[in-house]
């Protein structure tokens, strides 16, 4: 039976449809109120149980920054040992770029700090700034770990001022959050995704549009996938 994808990730959300999702400004500790994405999903392999890795996401902002929590379950205890390799092992990488064509993004990685070996929180960032003026502006975050019965929560702030962003509402940026979970080695990396499609480090259109304003869209309560299978003339559906 021979398949075509032409859909990847239709989610009851709007990443493929070209549109915004509204995110709220908030201040300190206000995450009940934030943006939920409630399932990441992966590309092209299984999901897996919940339980063994799952992860989801709440977004927000305030003049800083893109605000980003990030809950993870699962069996997290093995992170890489160089700083530009952490894509390697444990990790959550939040994409970040001024608008959906810009040439210019960043890629922070970011390391956990629950493997034993390394305690404390760490991140990378790729950087992928196309114009020179802002290659030179400063670009360090602000995040932090806290581990949980099941996994751990990530909080990030992602600076406006890496990509010479002037916050506003109706202002729109482009952003992706990718979790990997190491698996054992020699075997691939399992990944969790919120634009359904992998290559945001080289094109700001892989990423979902966010619009800022004072209140959160609907939440992303499933997600799924669309094909057709032209030998039998139809349409399926996969949701989650």
């Amino acid at each position: 039976m021979m398949h075509r994808t032409l859909l990847i990730g239709l989610v009851f959300m709007k990443a493929v449809t070209g549109t915004a999702f509204d995110i709220p400004k908030l201040n300190d500790g206000e995450w009940d109120k934030a943006f939920r994405v409630d399932l990441l999903v992966p590309v092209d392999t299984p999901l897996r149980a919940r339980h063994e890795f799952s992860a989801s996401a709440r977004l927000g902002w305030n003049d800083a920054g893109l605000l980003v929590q990030v809950t993870v379950t699962g069996n997290v205890c093995n992170e890489s040992e160089k700083l530009d390799e952490l894509w390697k092992g444990d990790s959550v990488e939040i994409y970040l770029s001024p608008a959906p064509d810009s040439p210019d993004r960043c890629q922070w990685v970011i390391a956990p700090g629950l493997d034993p070996r390394f305690p404390d929180g760490r991140f990378y960032l790729h950087d992928y700034r196309q114009t020179a003026a802002l290659k030179k502006l400063p670009s360090d975050i602000v995040a932090s770990t806290r581990r949980t019965e099941t996994g751990y929560v990530l909080d990030a702030l992602l600076p406006w001022s890496s990509l010479a962003i002037e916050p506003a509402l109706g202002r729109e940026v482009t952003c992706q959050i990718m979790v990997s979970n190491f698996v054992r080695p020699g075997e691939p990396q399992d990944h969790l995704v919120w634009y359904p499609m992998y290559g945001a480090y080289s094109d700001s259109r892989k990423m979902c549009r966010l619009r800022l304003v004072n209140e959160a869209d609907a939440p992303v309560v499933a997600r799924g996938w669309g094909r057709v299978d032209f030998w039998a003339e139809r349409t399926e559906f996969d949701v989650l």
